[in-house]
């Protein structure tokens, strides 16, 4: 059975990686609320109850590791739509005006 969860998380390993990643822009982004509302309904809403019917069903760990996989290939997903639809260009401009800002502000505090 540990060879077949290997194969599972070989594949599904690749999925888990992305969504931190793409977690992880959206919160550069300033988005950590968004990134939080969507590993909370992907996690608690879909895989935590999918992988109770599945080890209630089929009393292996296989199943359940199916679902966790299958529910990071959506959160994976629904990232990676989410990433897509940011305006980098204009998150970029925000962030320079705002640093240009506190240096302006930090150079008047020591003259």
């Amino acid at each position: 059975i540990l060879a077949l969860l290997i194969q599972i998380y070989g594949v599904f390993g690749i999925f888990d990686a992305l969504q931190n990643v793409l977690a992880g822009v959206l919160r550069g982004c300033g988005k950590s609320g968004l990134s939080s509302r969507t590993y909370f309904a992907c996690f608690y809403g879909m895989m935590l109850p999918g992988a109770a019917v599945a080890a209630s069903r089929s009393r292996s760990a296989e199943g359940v590791w199916l679902v966790i996989g299958c529910g990071l290939a959506i959160t994976t997903t629904i990232f990676g739509v989410l990433v897509s639809h940011q305006r980098f260009q204009q998150l970029s401009s925000e962030m320079t005006r705002r640093m240009d800002k506190e240096k302006s502000a930090a150079l008047l505090q020591q003259g």
